[in-house]
């Protein structure tokens, strides 16, 4: 059985600033999309006895997106946060190994497959604004151990 409960306009109004106070703006800050730039990490520095120099891509920047959540409060805007961070799902990448003879140049051509629900955001004190750099961080078979977003503050 419901119960009715009669308000007065009154306790009308204090009730809709509570509600309007805990709304989210967030469906329209969603895909937004930034150049930034891609660092590799080796957790191993040896793969078959070769030693691993490193790891570069085909371009130093990747494009990257990302949804921002705005918490709005009657006095203001509560907080702001970046969310679901995506990108590629796979890059060509150039591994770089100490060479075996004079005539090898010691590089490798490889793919490495994505999972962005690995992310991390390397996050401060402040105003997020945006994504300035992606590290992904590579195991020993070069597949991805991690992946760690450098957020822009104000």
């Amino acid at each position: 059985m419901s119960k009715t409960i009669l308000l007065t306009e009154a306790q009308y109004t204090r009730l809709q600033n509570v509600i309007n106070e805990n709304l989210s703006i967030s469906e329209e800050f969603k895909d937004f999309a930034v150049k930034v730039y891609l660092e590799f990490d080796i957790l191993s520095k040896y793969v078959d006895g070769r030693y691993v120099y490193g790891v570069r891509g085909d371009d130093r920047m990747i494009e990257v997106m990302f949804d921002m959540d705005v918490s709005l409060r009657k006095w203001g805007i509560d907080e702001i946060s970046i969310y679901n961070v995506r990108g590629p799902k796979e890059l060509s990448v150039i591994v770089e190994l100490e060479p075996e003879t004079d005539d090898d140049d010691g590089e490798v051509e490889h793919e490495i497959y994505i999972d962005w629900s690995k992310v991390e955001l390397n996050t401060q004190s402040g105003v997020p604004r945006s994504i300035h750099s992606v590290i992904i961080t590579l195991n020993e078979m070069f597949g991805v151990e991690k992946i760690v977003a450098d957020v822009v503050y104000d």
